[in-house]
């Protein structure tokens, strides 16, 4: 569930701000308000762990998907960009070999801002 995994994600960066993994919690964060349909708030997240860790995948990949969901069409193409410098291969059709989800309407959310976003299906 998004709310259990923005609180237990938050939680982890409270208790821990220096921790040099703090960028991996602020992803799981992004992705939460993503599925929780905050695109703007997701893309505010991950925009920030990709300045902690500007290749970490999970980072670029809700930074784009939020974004491109949020309207905002310049950062979704470069969290695209991104994506693609670190994971060529990523496409939409090849998404869940790489990220597994239990709701099918989060992987609609997801594969709709990120075909937004620019990434080829």
């Amino acid at each position: 569930e998004p709310e259990a995994a923005i609180e237990n994600a938050g939680l982890a960066m409270r208790l821990s701000p220096q921790d040099p993994q703090h960028f991996a919690a602020q992803a799981v964060v992004a992705l939460g308000h993503l599925l929780a349909g905050r695109p703007e708030k997701a893309s505010e997240e991950a925009e920030a762990a990709l300045r902690r860790r500007e290749n970490f995948l999970l980072s670029a990949v809700a930074a784009a998907a939020g974004a491109a969901l949020a309207g905002r069409s310049e950062p979704a193409e470069r969290a695209c960009m991104r994506i693609r410098e670190i994971a060529p291969s990523l496409k939409v059709s090849n998404l869940l070999d790489w990220l597994q989800f239990q709701r099918e309407a989060d992987v609609i959310t997801l594969q709709c801002g990120l075909r937004r976003a620019g990434l080829p299906e």
